[in-house]
């Protein structure tokens, strides 16, 4: 009898466990720069393209 009692309690203890806590994590965003004195200006990245391609 007291096995079985020990059963349900770690049943309900585990389950209610997996279900308290949310499945899904909070996205952290990333790759981002917080500071615009980074970027290009105007969104536009200067490059020249070499005489030999």
């Amino acid at each position: 009898m007291i096995k079985i009692i020990i059963f349900i309690l770690v049943a309900v203890f585990v389950n209610h466990h997996f279900h308290a806590q949310p499945l899904r994590r909070q996205r952290i965003r990333r790759n981002a720069y917080r500071n615009e004195s980074r970027l290009w200006p105007k969104a536009v990245v200067p490059y020249t393209i070499d005489d030999a391609y």
